[in-house]
């Protein structure tokens, strides 16, 4: 879609606005818009007016994916959706998801529907802080769970395990702000948000391992890792340090070292699997899957 831009006067210039977003934004004359500047793209949105972002989903039968269909919702930056499905037990469930959706609250419901609704106020500031807090509990769950593995105590990868639901529930919080806002330096939203999506699946990766080792004590089994996995587990966690640091503070030739690291422990890790037993060969694959999530993030250090 083009527009031609009229001169107005000796210093003004004028930008026509499609008819089509003009009444989907229901604007009329007179209406003030936000202009917001960020590089060489100009972005055009309608003022915050209190109008809501609302979308209806019907949900039939016992809901087994709405948990995927809500975080979509979420993520793609509505904040009001009506859900209405034909088992009342859904509200439960319903209640239970938007735990992993900061901000949300159900605040109407009747026989075969309810609406969840954003009811926060100053979370959008809050991006960076949030961010920064996603690198820190994966950092957290890498360096903690390694530790306690070489101690065998194995029972308190269950707090680490509690964890996930938290390392969810913030990278879907930035996903949607990525989404409604862009990120600051608008260039990057795409190579950010994707960033966003790899750390919390680094998340799932790490929550694999717990799940395997606690089901290894269930069993009345006391795991037992060999030293190359250990030790292939440890450059892994420093592999992510590393990347956390350069997000913060680049430098190009670190950024090499670190794609260098990432290759070492993948080639590392496809040579011990076929090797090791299965509980070994397992942390490993989870391991790989770390590492090359990692190697592929790289873009969005630069």
């Amino acid at each position: 879609m083009k527009r031609k831009i009229v001169k107005q006067g000796h210093n003004a210039m004028t930008l026509t606005l499609p008819i089509s977003w003009i009444k989907e934004q229901n604007i009329s004359a007179g209406d003030e818009l936000d202009v917001e500047q960020k590089g060489k793209d100009l972005i055009i949105r309608r003022e915050h007016s209190g109008i809501v972002d609302k979308t209806t989903f019907s949900m039939h039968g016992k809901g087994k994916f709405i948990h995927r269909h809500l975080s979509v919702l979420y993520r793609l930056g509505y904040d009001e959706i009506r859900i209405e499905f034909d088992d009342p037990s859904m509200v439960d469930k319903i209640q239970s998801e938007i735990e992993g959706m900061p901000g949300f609250e159900i605040v109407d419901q009747g026989e075969n529907y309810c609406v969840i609704k954003n009811i926060s106020t100053g979370l959008e500031k809050e991006f960076d802080n949030i961010l920064r807090k996603i690198f820190l509990n994966i950092q957290y769950c890498g360096e903690q769970s390694l530790q306690f593995i070489k101690q065998s105590q194995f029972s308190k990868l269950e707090s680490l395990k509690q964890m996930h639901r938290v390392n969810n529930r913030l990278p879907n919080f930035c996903e949607r702000m990525l989404k409604k806002e862009g990120y600051k330096d608008f260039r990057k939203t795409i190579l950010v948000y994707e960033m966003v999506c790899g750390m919390e699946q680094i998340g799932d990766y790490y929550n694999n391992i717990f799940v395997q080792l606690l089901g290894q004590t269930e069993k009345k089994k006391e795991p037992k890792l060999s030293k190359e996995v250990l030790e292939l587990y440890e450059r892994t966690n420093k592999i992510f340090e590393s990347y956390y640091k350069l997000f913060y503070s680049f430098d190009a030739d670190k950024l090499s070292d670190l794609k260098e690291h990432c290759l070492d422990n993948i080639n590392k890790t496809k040579e011990l699997i076929e090797k090791k037993n299965d509980l070994d060969a397992n942390i490993l694959l989870n391991l790989n899957l770390i590492n090359e999530r990692i190697y592929h993030m790289t873009e969005s250090l630069i």
